[in-house]
């Protein structure tokens, strides 16, 4: 990104955010926005070359932008994305041995973060700071089974799915968590990022990809993987390593509680236990927001009087039907606002923004200023009317249940396969 552009972005998206980082040690998240293991190094540069300084950069846009907590992804697809001293770091697997063409985009930011591990800018370690500096809280996140990259030719495979095929599950490239190495693999990462990088907690996004163990042994092994979590929080509260405040753990899960179980998450008694501190309920790929507003009266039930903060996921395109994969169209202003605002009337603690690629989508960054803040949604623009469109025709809401789910929302008509609504802010 030209560097004019980018301040003519930022320009359009300003907003002062609260204070250092002792400001919000008592406070929730309210916008937590993610980038996956590349696009932090495509998306939001301003250069053909990144360097540490549009890192930097980024993360003032972010905070510019209204986010007060930023999770970046450090692990996936069993490698990791920073200068790991106990995994293999992404990359180790030289062009020569697979086929890098196949991905030029992979190899590209995979350059750029080796670069900066070898001058010495550490990704997480350069963004922690930068965050820190900013009153942003930095979560590390793990795609917790990632299939992006399914050939075992292609250097994101990873060497651990390689090596080790009697772990992976029976017809895919998911790796089995009810394989005890494999959930140590992911152990072992944690510690390494608890004891070396000032992490604020981590992100584990279960919706990469949402298969864990092997059929038939779901709901058996739902126990395994509250255990997994159980172990997860020892390392987080280590009194070993103290820390200002506790270490935040996140999950990113399906968008329904029964969905959860349905791939061995025994979410209700993650919450139970205090395993968690932060869930963001999400659809795989799209925004879906006719499932969501139904869902988040049982989501909201399940956080109610306990820590666990509850945070309805937005994704940057509208599943209309037209076309798939990156060809969605992208989120109006109006219908990020419309969303933000339906779910913070439902009882969100905040808002989770996924796949917001970069900052040249002005119109999503217009309503991410006022996230954070239930009046500013609800002020608004006095004009604007918010329409939101989704299509999954097997998954149709009556006009009935809809209105039954959001009282508060002035409009609600079925059209055709496409749930609408209207709502004046």
């Amino acid at each position: 990104m030209h560097r004019t552009r980018a301040i003519a972005i930022i320009a359009l998206a300003c907003v002062t955010a609260s204070g250092k980082a002792d400001d919000m040690a008592d406070e929730k998240p309210r916008v937590v926005i993610m980038t996956d293991s590349g696009t932090v190094y495509r998306g939001y540069v301003r250069s053909e070359h990144p360097d540490v300084q549009d890192l930097h950069d980024m993360v003032e846009q972010f905070h510019r932008g209204g986010v007060d907590t930023f999770s970046h992804c450090v692990h996936a697809r069993w490698q990791t994305y920073y200068d790991s001293k106990v995994v293999e770091i992404a990359g180790d697997l030289t062009p020569d041995a697979v086929q890098p063409w196949q991905h030029t985009h992979y190899w590209a930011w995979l350059k750029t973060m080796r670069r900066l591990i070898e001058q010495g800018h550490d990704p997480p370690r350069v963004l922690a700071e930068a965050c820190h500096e900013r009153g942003m809280r930095f979560l590390a996140l793990f795609r917790m089974n990632d299939t992006h990259g399914i050939h075992a030719h292609e250097g994101q495979y990873g060497s651990f799915r390689r090596e080790y095929p009697q772990w992976v599950i029976d017809g895919s490239k998911s790796m089995d968590y009810g394989v005890p190495e494999v959930r140590r693999h992911i152990l072992s990462v944690v510690e390494e990022l608890v004891e070396r990088y000032k992490i604020d907690g981590v992100d584990f996004d279960f919706m990469r990809y949402p298969r864990y163990f092997a059929k038939g042994k779901v709901k058996a092994s739902a126990s395994v993987m509250t255990e997994f979590l159980r172990d997860v929080r020892a390392i987080l509260d280590d009194p070993g390593r103290p820390r200002e405040r506790r270490l935040l753990l996140n999950v990113r899960v399906p968008m329904t509680i029964d969905g959860c179980g349905e791939i061995g998450l025994d979410v209700r008694s993650w919450v139970k236990l205090g395993l968690i501190d932060m869930i963001c309920p999400m659809e795989f790929y799209y925004s879906n927001w006719d499932r969501m507003i139904v869902a988040i009266d049982d989501w909201r039930d399940l956080v109610e009087s306990t820590d666990c903060g509850l945070y309805p996921t937005i994704h940057y395109g509208a599943a209309t039907g037209r076309g798939g994969g990156y060809n969605q169209p992208w989120l109006t202003a109006a219908s990020y606002r419309g969303a933000a605002h339906s779910y913070r009337l439902k009882g969100a603690d905040g808002i989770a923004l996924y796949n917001l690629w970069n900052m040249n989508n002005p119109p999503a960054w217009e309503a991410v200023k006022d996230m954070r803040d239930p009046a500013a949604l609800r002020a608004g623009r006095v004009d604007t009317t918010v329409t939101w469109a989704t299509s999954f025709p097997s998954r149709r809401m009556s006009a009935s249940r809809c209105r039954s789910s959001c009282p508060k929302i002035p409009r609600h008509r079925i059209a055709m396969r496409t749930c609408v609504f209207s709502l004046p802010i």
